[in-house]
């Protein structure tokens, strides 16, 4: 999985443009949902997991937990509170590290 934020840019002209950018890669998901299950019986998990889905169907917002070292939960904090971030799926057996630019809309229209 791949986090990625999109935020206002002050640009050399002092305009500022939307862009984004790929702060963290590769990033190891250990759950989903509000709890792992710890602690539960399989009956509680289920009954708590049906719960979810029925309140997660009506949200775009959602749980995840995710393994991260210091530097990049720091990364992740600042990206909160500095734009809207995107967690984005890779594919199956992708888990390389790819250089990235930021995207913004006046390099896709050249």
């Amino acid at each position: 999985m791949d986090i990625l934020v999109t935020f206002d840019a002050k640009m050399a002209d002092q305009s500022k443009e939307k862009v984004t950018a790929t702060i963290l890669q590769n990033v190891l998901v250990l759950g989903v949902g509000a709890n792992l299950g710890q602690g539960l019986t399989a009956k509680q998990f289920g009954d708590k997991q049906g719960a979810e889905q029925q309140q997660a169907a009506f949200s775009e917002k959602g749980f995840l937990s995710l393994a991260l070292n210091p530097n990049e939960a720091q990364y992740l904090a600042l990206a909160l509170k500095q734009g809207e971030t995107t967690v984005v799926l890779r594919g199956l057996g992708d888990v390389e590290m790819h250089p990235m630019e930021m995207a913004s809309f006046r390099k896709l229209f050249r």
